[in-house]
């Protein structure tokens, strides 16, 4: 699982009459969850961040590294997800309580936080033709929350092959991946990881498994219905430079050996909802820093929504290995033949 979190800062800035110099910049409190979840039809486990907005005098990015302003006391809240069948709930899953997912640390609070999880038994997982309705209630405050979205579709990887054995990396040609879209998948983006080992040439035992990741980049699709052949592409020269730059350079002070492997390709897709909330949430390049909200949490904030992926991977060929070794690009980076 991809660990996301949302938290809104609210504030509202109310002026008094001209006759005051005292401004108050909060409103009255007023309990505001915040909910983050993706359903993968892929996987067996699935994750809903539910926290809080907060308010309170003082400095609002001190308040964000305390545990208790955005986290929730777990016993209050009753989370269900109901599957939902031509409008009549098929199964229910209630949620539970889940702190092992340490966070990274940041502005807030970490490392430690709460999602709540729910799983899917094996061999009967979540249904792409089914809607599913999340419900979120504070038993103690009666405050209620509620989203719904529907799932994406599987994603088909016709190139490279599903029955391909090696792959070939020559830096003059390119690597094409041959995409059939999902049922309601928007956004696409995809990634290659360049999978070596390395170790240092004094002490051979010493082997560590390593990766590059390369970008291909995200491609929107207009027709959500699925079915859709696009591709998405590189030119190898690109993948080459990209190693060059991730990868140090073996010298004689630190002679290191690489033994290239496999090239693993993944493509995500995300729903419309899910490309809309990316929008209005990304880096502003320009003046204008206001910009509109987007939600679909019904009585929160937030997005609740769908995503999936596919991945593969398959072996390096010898002659791409000797390319590596051999391009005046990649050539200090000291990859051994085969």
């Amino acid at each position: 699982m991809r660990k996301l979190l949302l938290i809104i800062l609210s504030a509202v800035l109310l002026l008094g009459s001209s006759c005051k110099n005292e401004l108050d910049i909060n409103a009255t409190w007023k309990e505001t969850f915040v909910v983050f979840g993706l359903l993968n039809s892929n996987e067996s486990t699935h994750y809903v961040r539910i926290s809080k907005a907060y308010l309170g005098e003082g400095d609002a990015l001190q308040f964000a590294s305390v545990y208790d302003s955005i986290n929730v006391n777990p016993s209050l809240l009753e989370v269900y997800v109901d599957e939902m069948i031509n409008d009549e709930v098929s199964r229910t899953f209630t949620l539970t309580a889940d702190s092992s997912i340490a966070k990274e640390q940041g502005i807030f609070s970490s490392p430690n936080q709460i999602v709540y999880k729910f799983s899917t038994p094996p061999g009967n997982g979540l249904n792409t033709d089914a809607k599913y309705k999340l419900r979120v209630k504070n038993t103690s405050s009666g405050t209620e929350v509620n989203s719904e979205t529907d799932l994406i579709g599987q994603i088909i990887l016709s190139q490279p092959g599903a029955f391909l054995t090696e792959i070939g990396l020559t830096p003059k040609a390119k690597t094409t991946l041959k995409i059939k879209s999902a049922t309601n998948g928007k956004l696409y983006e995809s990634f290659i990881y360049f999978k070596y080992r390395e170790y240092p040439l004094s002490n051979p035992s010493d082997i560590v498994e390593k990766v590059v990741k390369i970008s291909l980049g995200r491609y929107s699709r207009e027709n959500t219905n699925g079915g859709e052949v696009f591709n998405m592409e590189i030119n190898n020269s690109e993948i080459y430079q990209t190693l060059a730059n991730n990868i140090p350079v073996s010298t004689s002070d630190n002679e290191l050996v690489r033994l290239a492997d496999s090239l693993s390709f993944e493509v995500n897709a995300v729903t419309p909802e899910v490309e809309t909330y990316l929008s209005v949430n990304e880096p502003s390049n320009t003046l204008a820093q206001e910009r509109p909200a987007f939600s679909n949490i019904e009585n929160g904030i937030g997005i609740f929504s769908s995503r999936t992926s596919v991945t593969r991977s398959i072996y390096i060929n010898d002659a791409s290995v000797d390319s590596l070794r051999n391009n005046s690009v990649t050539q200090d980076l000291n990859f051994l033949s085969r």
